[in-house]
Parts: C-alpha cells; structure tokens; sequence
C-alpha cells in the first residue's frame, strides 16, 4: 500500500482535463499539491486538492485556466483530442506532457499505422472515413476524438445506417484477443516500458457499454515475447512522436501477438494501479523527465537508469495486484451518501471509492457514477472483489 507523502514541492501542479481526480491524488503520492480544472469536481477531490469546475467542456478549458495562479500543468484523458487549447495553454505556462505537435502526430491512425508497418510490426488494418469498408462486421468504427472507448461500435448496418450524426471517424480491422494497457515512460533517449495491466471494457457487472474502459487490473505479464514486441513498439512510438513522459499504449493480445488499438499520449487510467500496487511515484517521475529535456546526456541516462531499476525492484517485490472499476449508472440515480457504504481508508490516495459525487446529485444514464478499488492476490481474486463493491453502489 503507498505510503503517505506530504507535499514537499513548493511549487504547485495546474492538472487539467475532462477528469483530474486520478492525476491529483497521483500528485500527492509524489508529495506534489495539485491545482486541478475539471468537469465534476468530485467531493473527495475537493477535499484533496484546489480544483475548479470548467463550466463547458471544452469550450471554457482555456478562460478558467487562465483564472487559476501560475504553475506549471498537464492534461488528463480526452484533452489530447484538443490540441489547439492544449496550445493555447503552454503559451502561458509551461506544459510537462505532450506537445500539439506530438499528438497530430501519434493520434493520426493512418500515419501511425504506416510508420508502423514500415518498422515491420504486425499492425491491424485500418481505412479513413471516405474508404469505408464493407459493414459486415469484421471492423470497428471509431472517432477520431474521443477517450475512454466512447462512440465505438462494429462496423455493420446499422452502423453505417447512422454514421452521418457521429464526428469524423475511421476504420480498424477487428481482433481476437484479450484487452491490455502497457504504460511507458519516454524519456529523450528513449522510452521505458514500465508494465501492462488488464484492461476491462465493457464489463456487464459494471453496466458500461460495449468498448466502453470501466477499468484496470494489474500490473500483470504476458509472454517474454509479446512484452518484447510492446517494449520494442512503444519505443518506436515514443520516437516517431518525439514524446516525453508517461504515455500509454491499448492492445488486443492473442496470446502470440499484441495488435495495438490506441495511443494515449498521457497520464493513463493505469497509472494509480502501478502506485497502488508498487508505491511507486510515477507521476513525480514524470515531471522530472519532462523538465529534464536540457540535461546533459550523462545526467539523463542516470536518472533513466535510476527509473530503470526502480521499476525492476517493484515487479520482483510485486505480491499481489491493484484493481479499479468504473461503475456506470444504467439509468438515471439520485446519488446516496456513497461514503458511507465503504471502509474509510488511512490514506485518502488508497482508498475503496474515489470519484465521488455529491449526495442529492443524479447522474445520467450511461454515465459513470464513480470508481471503485480493491488489493487482490491476483487478477481473478482482484475482478471478484470490485464486482462485490459495485453491488454497494446500488
């Protein structure tokens, strides 16, 4: 379990984007105090952090931003799908994450897909919007800006039926396998694999969608030469994108082959089970690479090989995993004192429920209504008891 870390850097962390609960509990494991612009501002994220409500999203990211003290930032899930607000922003202060130029570059499919096929990797098909291919079902449909699996769905009929009233779209070939995550961090000689964790998607027991991520378990292995393959991958992705910091990579796995599915050039939702699960200050170490870019090469590899050993130490000591699951509302609910429902834990950044709304609030159908945590002995063990703690949420 990690252990408690007071803030101990005097200079705050802006963390923006459509969710920033993850990031800002993160922060405070790195004993950094975060300062967080989102769209919920849950009430344990009000009591962990400054935090600031961004009326419309994305539309008001920039104007309420620029109302919050200077400090240097980085965005959260979705707001990769924003480059010019992401501009917009690094223009007044400095960015620890991706650049616009970056994400042009990384969250072009075909561009991707290309490159990756020249560096011989095996790479699922994919087709722009205007290249549609036959809706038989054997592909997928996927917006071009969206997180979280959202407005995915098999390419067939009824799909092509209401294509017209979706934001731009392209074509991936669909795969047989199970979900995984890998996480990354690039650093400006390269990009360290720091491990994979299962992904969820889609699960019934928490009421998400099909495609939908509800969540991660982890960190978990594969064989030596498919970890081999995703190493070698996101080292090639991390170049291609001139990326620094964490960055995350989806994957369907046969159990032969990894087929990548997306590119996350962020903070990723996997990033608190490594912490939970290794106590392990990933995103400490992130804003130390991405401030490190003047360093001298003899300093980089040093903090790189220090990371490198780091990682090693916590996958032999590793004894267990972490869990997440995010339950969604099937329909419309009026929010309960959820707290009261689950064991208070010590540490407010190792808890069994985060993300939480206000008592007397409703949340949408199909929308989520919070997060839910569990420490298992593995990956069977860990599913089990969030599957037990969503039950407490209805």
């Amino acid at each position: 379990m990690p252990k408690e870390r007071s803030p101990t850097n005097p200079q705050p962390l802006l963390i923006c984007g459509a969710s920033t609960r993850a990031a800002a509990f993160s922060a405070l494991r790195a004993g950094i105090g975060p300062v967080c612009a989102d769209l919920f501002a849950d009430t344990d994220l009000a009591r962990a952090a400054t935090v600031v409500r961004i009326p419309r999203y994305p539309d008001d990211i920039a104007a309420t931003v620029a109302q919050l003290p200077p400090a240097d930032w980085l965005y959260t899930g979705a707001l990769e799908n924003f480059p010019q607000t992401v501009a917009d922003i690094a223009a007044q202060r400095t960015l620890l994450g991706n650049s616009p130029a970056t994400l042009a570059r990384v969250r072009d499919p075909l561009a991707l897909s290309h490159h990756l096929q020249e560096q011989d990797f095996p790479v699922l098909q994919v087709r722009a919007h205007r290249d549609q291919p036959e809706p038989d079902g054997t592909w997928v449909c996927k917006p071009l800006f969206s997180a979280g699996g959202t407005r995915i769905r098999r390419w067939n009929i009824a799909a092509a039926v209401s294509l017209l009233r979706h934001p731009p779209v392209y074509f991936q070939r669909r795969a047989d396998g199970e979900a995984y995550s890998a996480l990354f961090m690039a650093f400006p000689s390269g990009a360290e694999l720091i491990g994979i964790t299962r992904q969820l998607v889609g699960v019934a027991e928490f009421h998400a969608t099909p495609f939908a991520y509800c969540g991660s378990i982890g960190p978990t292995t594969l064989p030596y030469a498919v970890e081999r393959q995703i190493q070698e991958m996101g080292q090639t992705i991390a170049q291609f994108g001139e990326m620094r910091g964490l960055f995350g990579c989806d994957f369907l796995c046969d159990g032969a082959t990894a087929w990548l599915t997306e590119v996350n050039p962020r903070y990723t939702a996997s990033v608190e089970v490594f912490e939970r699960c290794w106590d392990l200050p990933l995103l400490g170490w992130h804003c130390q690479v991405c401030r490190a870019d003047a360093a001298s090469a003899e300093t980089e590899k040093t903090t790189r090989d220090d990371f490198r050993r780091q990682v090693a130490v916590s996958r032999v000591e590793q004894t267990g995993v972490a869990a997440k699951a995010i339950v969604f509302a099937p329909n419309a609910y009026a929010v309960p004192d959820l707290e009261s429902r689950f064991a208070v834990s010590p540490l407010p950044w190792s808890p069994q429920i985060a993300d939480i709304p206000a008592p007397g609030s409703t949340v949408e159908a199909g929308h989520p209504i919070c997060t839910v945590f569990a420490d298992g002995a593995n990956d069977d063990d860990g599913f089990a008891q969030l599957v037990n703690l969503s039950k407490a949420i209805y």
